[in-house]
């Protein structure tokens, strides 16, 4: 196996210093004008082993995904023959191998009517190509790829979970080899129904996936093993290598075993003992408007289904962006290069909308292939062109062959890949958080985790991504409108530090004084919810209140609005009022907009840590004590007003003004 180790960034480009000038508009949109001239011919070897490897690969996963997405078997080759040759020249990931992929493909499902034939299934899903295509062109053009920074970790796992159980339900009738497969709803019911129908499942049929789930299996174990052996002393590391190779292309093993099987106990009547893919049509796939009598219809048909139509197709643009950029950023920030998270929006629009006018469905990056690309040395997009040659050729030469393929030769590789997107140990792991993290901090992510799952699960794949999605906006409106606040309070094991009384059991607060930090930026969303969380902490014995904004990164003219309502308010009450810690831009609003006039709301800005603005207040608030006291005193023994009652007022105000205390945007 070629196999190199990870060393040094390589670049595709010149020297920082031999750039002068930022590459054309012509070259920004159409990268491998950059590249390509700086290519190394030592590269070409990598390139195209790498290519002749994924291209086998492809060839088996899109004959699966196709099977999954309920289209003609061939329009799996044909979403890896044109998409992978444009994204050759739009994309600026080395890595990506696009084509169709699992997730995507069950969306499709979704999408398309049962009740459909084969081919207006296949023609309508061309079309969700096109506009897929053509949402993903409009989003990179708009600069949306941050879009998909709005769906957490917790959100994809429980939709991705859930989206493994869809794929593994919908491959029962090719696992247990019905001809007319029980009518069922939902993918358990498919499952359970599948199994309770135990007569009519065909035992060849099943007795071969079962095999080949276990040789998948070995398969998977043996790579690892021979990995291992290859780091270690072994004296055999050639027989290892090819081992390795031998076990990443278990697709392709899984293939020729189930067409040999079926080839050999054809009967003689020229039928199978199990259900095979049959007549494939050779040939390269022509060009052809996905505009036909399916579109028509649809058209001319309710406006509702026509929209709903148009949405799922956003929504599988937005999916299979997502899942691309994932895997690519990961194999990106490996070999040290940069992705035009923008420009890769535009090339995979590109790749789907071109594929639709050559029999393709929507297309993604592969998480497996781009994964493999990176692991057996793939230089650059040049091995994409060498998969859409090994596809083209497959087309050409091997449709004959393809014809005796087992239809569950596919449903094992399906299920093989369905069981890898599985991801339990996430919520696992926050489930098994201590109390106080899974309430304040991870709680709510085992929480979308489980509305993913279910909803995928229960409503389908669709209306599951689609629920994610909100969840996930949901979220990120939640933080933006609820500011994080704490009530401080001293902890003397820390040496006086201050921390949240809520967290610490040991922080104490001081008498009369409010110390109420806000955790995060204050605007026009924001402002409200500080202010109802400032007050709700407000009691009678309140007299001071310290506000620490060292968290505040910024503060707009809403929430600015919204901290002179509330320093008035003190002012009326009587209340002190510090705020403390601030940063630079902050202090700056704040002494133009509060520090100024005749009566400015903020006096004397001096910006103290938490630390002295909680010293300045004691002191302020003794003084105040002091000289009511002593005022009390003086009435109540009736002394004369005179010098006796000027020198002790001075002696107080003296006190409540000395160097070690001074004031801070006291109110």
């Amino acid at each position: 196996m070629v196999q190199e180790k990870r060393g040094p960034k390589e670049s595709l480009l010149p020297e920082k210093k031999a750039v002068k000038t930022e590459p054309g508009c012509l070259a920004r949109h159409v990268p491998i004008l950059t590249w390509l001239p700086q290519y190394k011919m030592e590269w070409l070897q990598m390139d195209v082993a790498c290519g002749i490897t994924l291209g086998l690969m492809c060839l088996s996963q899109t004959l699966a995904q196709a099977a999954i997405a309920g289209v003609t078997p061939i329009s799996g080759p044909y979403t890896a023959f044109v998409p992978p040759i444009v994204y050759a020249f739009l994309g600026t990931s080395r890595h990506c191998s696009v084509s169709s992929g699992s997730m995507g493909a069950i969306l499709i499902a979704s999408v398309l009517d049962p009740n459909l034939s084969m081919q207006d299934r296949t023609e309508l899903a061309t079309l969700l190509s096109l506009i897929a295509g053509l949402f993903q062109i409009l989003m990179g053009m708009c600069n949306l790829a941050f879009s998909v920074r709005f769906l957490s970790q917790a959100t994809i796992s429980g939709f991705t979970s859930g989206a493994a159980i869809l794929i593994i339900a919908s491959q029962v009738k090719s696992l247990c080899g019905f001809v007319t497969p029980p009518p069922a709803n939902g993918p358990i019911e498919k499952i359970v129904v599948g199994f309770t129908h135990w007569r009519e499942i065909n035992p060849v049929n099943f007795a071969l996936c079962v095999a080949l789930l276990i040789l998948l299996d070995l398969c998977k174990r043996m790579k690892v093993y021979a990995k291992n052996q290859m780091k270690g002393p072994s004296t055999h590391k050639t027989g290892w290598a090819i081992v390795t190779k031998a076990a990443e292309m278990k697709e392709v093993i899984v293939m020729i075993v189930g067409a040999t099987f079926a080839y050999a106990t054809m009967q003689s009547d020229g039928t199978s003992l199990i259900p095979v893919l049959g007549e494939i049509p050779a040939g390269l796939p022509g060009f052809q408007l996905p505009f036909g009598e399916a579109t028509m219809t649809l058209w001319n048909g309710p406006t509702v289904k026509l929209q709903s139509f148009v949405v799922s197709g956003m929504l599988i643009a937005f999916t299979a962006f997502l899942t691309t950029y994932a895997s690519n950023k990961r194999l990106a920030m490996a070999f040290q290069y940069e992705l035009d998270a923008s420009q890769e929006l535009f090339a995979l629009g590109t790749a789907c909308a071109a594929g639709a006018f050559f029999g393709a469905f929507p297309v993604c990056g592969s998480l497996s292939r781009t994964a493999l690309a990176g692991q057996i040395g793939s230089k650059t997009q040049v091995c994409s062109l060498v998969v859409a040659g090994v596809i083209a050729l497959s087309l050409l030469f091997l449709s004959k062959i393809l014809f005796f393929l087992p239809k569950c030769s596919l449903a094992a590789i399906v299920i093989t890949s369905a069981v890898n997107l599985f991801d339990f140990q996430t919520p696992k792991e926050i489930w098994n958080s201590s109390p106080a993290v899974f309430k304040g901090a991870l709680g709510k992510d085992f929480y979308v985790w489980c509305i993913g799952f279910a909803c995928t699960v229960q409503l389908g794949a669709l209306w599951g991504i689609g629920i994610a999605v909100s969840v996930g906006l949901g979220q990120v409106l939640a933080e933006a409108t609820t500011p994080k606040t704490a009530v401080l309070g001293a902890v003397e094991e820390l040496g006086g530090q201050f921390r949240d009384v809520a967290s610490y059991e040991a922080a104490e607060s001081f008498e009369g004084i409010l110390i109420f930090e806000v955790r995060g930026p204050l605007c026009f969303c924001s402002a409200e919810g500080f202010h109802e969380e400032l007050f709700a902490k407000m009691t009678e014995d309140v007299k001071g209140v310290v506000l620490c904004f060292g968290a505040v990164e910024y503060i707009d003219y809403s929430a600015l609005s919204t901290l002179v309502d509330i320093l008035l308010h003190f002012k009326a009450d009587h209340v002190k009022c510090i705020i403390a810690d601030c940063q630079p831009n902050v202090e700056l609003v704040l002494k133009e907009k509060l520090g100024v006039g005749a009566k400015p709301l903020v006096e004397n800005l001096q910006w103290l840590s938490v630390s002295e603005a909680v010293n300045t207040m004691e002191g302020m608030l003794h003084s105040t004590r002091g000289i009511r006291d002593s005022l009390m005193n003086l009435t109540a023994s009736r002394i004369q007003e005179g010098h006796h009652f000027h020198d002790i007022h001075h002696t107080h105000l003296a006190h409540a003004e000395e160097p070690h205390s001074p004031k801070k945007a006291t109110v």
